[in-house]
């Protein structure tokens, strides 16, 4: 069988351990977590794209994670051997050739979406690129303060790179700075998830250097910080205000309930831990958009698809 053919059939008709693979690569629930973010830009500008402009904005965050994670896939393909991780570099189900023509695209992508915006909106895609680049580096060296730095920057650029799309303005700076102390204490909170494997092999992570408990302190201090810095800086009417609280308040008890039940199990489930923190900060920005566009019916669809996302993302990584 020729390699065209070879390949063709492939896309015809994937196997099961391809589409949990390209699922992996994807990231399910990053493709909510990136409408929420464009859903939270155009709301704080009180902006009715068009439904055009908002697909490519959303694009252009989303097409980063499969870039991201393809290209790191790539550099880091051997230790993923080592480690016994299924990916799609280190099953060989694909030719490198194809898969790095496959990043490249998506790189070109991109790039095209954020040129035809302008020279600004370019920088800060770059910018984003950067960060996220340099979170993974220094993911894979271990070194913890350095990967939390610039996660946080990725999500700074995250909002900047949306922002500039539709036009920056002064506050846009601040609002970024929201969303980078949120990405931060949502990632912290992946530690948690993945906790067992890094303590294993001895990961340089806050829970396995400081312990669970202190992390935990640590994830609420993070998103009081963020969730006050917010407060501060815009400023909600009482209606909006009581609603925004009780939406966060319900929230957090939900998640902290289910936290301790699931510590309490038999066999701990931590592969759910990240996403109920991961749960908190897409409804935070589902409800400050919300209460902006003076819409919140939105907000159960999203936290159920977003739900859906983060089960198919555990059942491509075998988690479920």
């Amino acid at each position: 069988m020729s390699l065209y053919t070879e390949l063709s059939w492939k896309f015809v008709l994937p196997d099961i351990k391809l589409i949990r693979q390209s699922l992996m690569l994807v990231r399910p629930f990053h493709i909510i977590h990136q409408l929420v973010i464009v859903y939270l830009v155009i709301s704080l500008k009180g902006m009715s794209p068009s439904s055009l402009d908002f697909i490519r904005a959303w694009l252009m965050l989303f097409l980063l994670m499969p870039f991201l994670f393809g290209l790191n896939d790539y550099l880091h393909h051997k230790d993923d051997e080592k480690m016994g991780r299924d990916r799609l570099f280190t099953s060989h189900t694909w030719p490198s050739w194809v898969l790095l023509a496959s990043v490249l695209s998506l790189l070109l992508t991109m790039t095209f979406l954020a040129a035809t915006r302008g020279v600004l909106t370019l920088a800060w895609l770059y910018a984003m690129i950067g960060c996220g680049m340099l979170y993974g580096y220094f993911k894979h060296k271990r070194q913890m303060i350095r990967t939390y730095m610039f996660r946080t920057f990725s999500g700074i650029t995250f909002y900047m790179v949306v922002a500039s799309y539709f036009g920056l303005s002064a506050v846009d700076w601040y609002y970024a700075i929201f969303v980078g102390l949120l990405d931060l204490f949502s990632h912290i909170a992946g530690d948690l998830r993945d906790y067992p494997l890094d303590l294993v092999g001895k990961v340089n992570t806050f829970p396995v250097r400081y312990g669970i408990r202190n992390t935990l302190f640590l994830i609420a201090g993070f998103q009081i910080l963020s969730i006050g810095y917010f407060i501060s800086l815009h400023r909600f009417s009482s209606w909006q205000l009581s609603i925004f609280l009780m939406c966060i308040l319900c929230a957090n008890t939900i998640s902290w309930l289910v936290y301790g039940w699931l510590n309490m199990q038999e066999q701990q489930r931590h592969e759910w831990h990240h996403a109920l923190f991961h749960g908190i900060k897409i409804l935070t920005y589902s409800c400050i958009a919300g209460l902006m566009a003076s819409n919140m019916h939105f907000l159960p669809i999203i936290m159920i698809f977003w739900l859906f996302s983060y089960w198919l993302y555990l059942w491509s990584d075998g988690r479920t």
